[in-house]
């Protein structure tokens, strides 16, 4: 699995959140001791354990998730605080330099997007060229994503409202 950390921000979305600021260090050594067994592994080494997870994996990994959350908690650091820092400043940064990479990167990748899918939806492939296209459309959707999450806000607010409704309501 080359792109290991859509699957984490689905199933670890707080360590997810720690990999893209000033704690990734942490967040990964965390990955690395509790898949790898050791806190110094590589993301090759967390990508090969990711690698056709399976339900125990994932079901550590939301564990560990959980915990990570806690201990930050604890430390006093607020994971959405610092996220939502991160994508402000990004912003400012856009406005302040009038910065118009951030939106040909968006423009493009939209257009990326609507190519392979147009594509994908009215050719017909084989499955030689299927099995080419769809790991690339797989990396481009994962890209609309961040991009829909810089312009419109992410939707980390939706999974900590889903994980609290899970725990019964108790925040």
């Amino acid at each position: 699995m080359k792109n290991w950390k859509p699957l984490l921000a689905s199933v670890a979305p707080a360590i997810a959140t720690a990999l893209g600021g000033p704690l990734a260090g942490a967040a990964t050594r965390a990955l690395g001791q509790q898949l790898v067994g050791k806190p110094e592994a590589t993301d090759d080494e967390i990508a090969a354990q990711l690698t056709g997870a399976d339900a125990a994996t994932l079901l550590k990994l939301k564990e560990l998730d959980v915990q990570f959350r806690k201990d930050m908690e604890q430390a006093g650091i607020d994971l959405e605080k610092l996220a939502t820092e991160d994508r402000a400043g990004a912003r400012s940064r856009e406005i302040a330099l009038h910065d118009w990479v951030p939106a040909v990167l968006a423009m493009l990748t939209i257009t990326l997007f609507g190519l392979i899918e147009w594509q994908v939806l009215t050719r017909t492939l084989t499955e030689t060229a299927r099995a080419a296209v769809e790991p690339s459309l797989r990396v481009v959707e994962t890209l609309l994503t961040f991009v829909f999450g810089y312009y419109f806000g992410s939707s980390s607010g939706s999974s900590r409202k889903t994980e609290i409704m899970g725990a019964g309501g108790k925040a």
